[in-house]
């Protein structure tokens, strides 16, 4: 008996910005030398992973394959290196933006979120009364999430 099961969509976008390469994993990607991309890296080209400065996230690899493509039409570094950035500054802008969103995705994303927000409510009303006074009293002085519009 087969269930019916339908996937959810990879986010790759964040994937992409968790990676944490090497130096020599960068330039197998990208077809590189090592030591290009540690000179690139050295320029400030490339960006470092968040999480580790010595390591690259796929943005690294976004620009490597940028420059290396400007390289190879002719450009030298810095000119290929900025033109990269400038390309992919362009190809973000071109991302779907909220505005860009039909109204029923954005009414899903609504109803989600006031979900999310009293959900968070109930999770601080259980919280609350377990708190030490000196920190209920702290924390009752805080924002909390509110629904708009009642929905």
């Amino acid at each position: 008996m087969r269930r019916s099961f339908q996937f959810e969509p990879v986010n790759r976008g964040a994937l992409w910005t968790r990676l944490n390469l090497t130096t020599a994993q960068v330039a197998a990607l990208c077809a590189l030398t090592t030591r290009q991309v540690s000179y690139w890296a050295q320029k400030g080209f490339l960006p470092h992973a968040p999480q580790n400065p010595e390591r690259f996230n796929g943005d690294a690899v976004d620009m490597c394959i940028l420059i290396k493509q400007g390289l190879e039409r002719g450009f030298g570094l810095s000119q290929a290196a900025r033109l990269a950035q400038a390309h992919l500054a362009t190809e973000l802008q071109a991302q779907p933006q909220p505005a860009n969103f039909a109204p029923p995705v954005l009414a899903d994303i609504h109803e989600k979120l006031v979900g999310m927000a009293n959900t968070v409510r109930l999770l601080l009303d259980v919280i609350a009364p377990q708190l030490p006074p000196h920190d209920a009293a702290a924390i009752a002085a805080t924002d909390r999430p509110q629904a708009s519009n009642g929905h």
